[in-house]
């Protein structure tokens, strides 16, 4: 009978890690808009890198815009190849910190139950105050490893904005064997 107990604890720990990591890993959905004084960064069809700066003004056809290094300048729509907002800035420390601390605070009350599975000797088994240091060690360690990694990582999140437009594009091409000229059409929405 105990000894189906660590693996119904087992299962409580799991589903409790899953419990608490479902908020952080379900996304708010992509924001479709942008407001003068969101921050963002784009790449238009002339530049393959991310510009990233701060919206001044929002029109239908352009942004205006002020990159981290340079003057505001505008910036058609219809050039835009990609865009994103800026959402949250990291580091998430107590997010981490609570990460590992629950799992942590579990796993440490479930070991120093097993001290008694076979405690056979004079004295008296850990009781309720055996198991709360365990689970604050165990937690405190496993939750102080999680804000680290939290603090180092420093996580950006950033949310895709869905430009409103359909893109055609026509590009040259060889024909087959290296042979005669042709044109490939793709059209993105």
């Amino acid at each position: 009978m105990r000894a189906s107990r660590p693996y119904r604890l087992s299962a409580f720990v799991v589903g409790t890690i899953l419990v608490i990591a479902a908020p952080f890993a379900g996304a708010d959905p992509a924001r479709t808009t942008v407001v003068a004084g969101d921050r963002v960064r784009y790449r238009t069809s002339d530049r393959d890198r991310w510009t990233e700066g701060e919206l001044l003004a929002v029109r239908r056809d352009a942004w205006l815009v002020r990159p981290e290094f340079g003057n505001p300048s505008w910036v058609p729509t219809s050039a835009l190849r990609r865009a994103e907002v800026f959402r949250e800035h990291g580091p998430l420390v107590m997010e981490g910190f609570l990460l590992g601390f629950v799992p942590g605070a579990l796993l440490g009350a479930h070991f120093i139950g097993f001290a008694c599975l076979d405690y056979e000797g004079p004295g008296t088994c850990p009781g309720v105050r055996g198991r709360l240091i365990g689970a604050l060690v165990v937690g405190g360690t496993l939750g102080g490893v999680g804000a680290g990694i939290a603090k180092v990582v420093k996580p950006e999140q950033w949310d895709p904005i869905l430009v409103e437009r359909v893109q055609v594009t026509v590009a040259p091409m060889l024909g087959p064997r290296g042979r005669g000229f042709g044109a490939s059409v793709s059209v993105r929405f």
